[in-house]
């Protein structure tokens, strides 16, 4: 069963945000069938379905035509907020080219391969099995560039993919020394080091779209597993921290889900909403 640490049953949840990798999908990047029946028993009730994701909106498009929502969506850990009924970016914030020229450079002298999304177009400057990994994740491909030739580098996010944490945290301390509260950065998965403009997060992102519905935080709910998460997970009246997350996330929310390999978030949904998913029928 998923884990209510405390009662909760007076909640009057309208809104509810679902970050995607390592919450919502299993860890074959699937939604599984509990999932999908919870997400539209869901809607059936009126609450509003909000992806909050680390991807672009490319990479969530598929999965957004599963679930078949129709609420603006929170994509790039919040430097950019959708409409998903025209694809068109409602709110955009890009990270300066000066840091993002940094962040290039560093990569550079440190080895580590480095990519970025201009608005929703993918770019990196060498062919890695990184970036071929990558690629295969989003489902899209990307352009090789000369990021030293190119026009702009106003960055709508970029990254490092690389399991050096230690190479990692290095580059990020320099980076908080030059830049500090103009830059945002943390992991979203293991490998995955995202870094966008100082003012990005999707909790600010999620306020955003609360009130472009009109719900009030109060009745807001989301799921994460990641630091990029927990400014959402913080501000949502009720956030659901997935029990595959790290202890360091864990710790910082009231609510835990069961992991995402054992369905949590259908669990937690049907705990909570009474939803009878898993309910033995005679």
């Amino acid at each position: 069963m998923s884990m209510i640490h405390k009662d909760c049953s007076t909640i009057d949840i309208k809104a509810i945000a679902f970050d995607f990798d390592g919450t919502l999908l299993n860890p074959n990047k699937e939604l599984t069938p509990k999932t999908l029946e919870a997400v539209e028993l869901l809607k059936e009730r009126g609450i509003s379905i909000i992806l909050a994701t680390g991807r672009s909106y490319r990479a969530m498009l598929p999965l957004q035509q599963q679930l078949k929502t129709h609420t603006p969506s929170i994509n790039y850990n919040g430097a950019a907020v959708y409409d998903v009924t025209t694809g068109v970016a409602i709110h955009e914030v890009l990270l300066e080219e000066e840091i993002a020229r940094k962040i290039i450079a560093y990569g550079r002298e440190y080895g580590l391969h480095t990519h970025g999304f201009r608005h929703e177009r993918l770019l990196f400057e060498v062919e890695t099995p990184e970036i071929t990994n990558y690629q295969n994740h989003v489902k899209f491909s990307g352009t090789k560039v000369d990021f030293d030739s190119y026009d702009s580098l106003e960055m709508t996010k970029m990254m490092y993919i690389s399991d050096d944490k230690k190479t990692i945290a290095h580059i990020a301390s320099l980076l908080e020394a030059e830049f500090g509260q103009r830059i945002q950065h943390c992991y979203s998965l293991s490998t995955y080091y995202e870094m966008t403009d100082g003012s990005v997060n999707k909790g600010r992102a999620l306020s955003m779209v609360l009130e472009e519905i009109k719900v009030d935080q109060a009745q807001s709910m989301s799921f994460g597993d990641g630091h990029n998460d927990l400014p959402m997970l913080l501000f949502s009246e009720i956030g659901v921290v997935m029990a595959n997350a790290s202890e360091e996330v864990r710790k910082q929310t009231a609510y835990t889900a069961l992991s995402n390999t054992e369905d949590g978030v259908a669990h937690f949904l049907d705990d909570f909403f009474k939803l009878q998913l898993f309910e033995t029928k005679l």
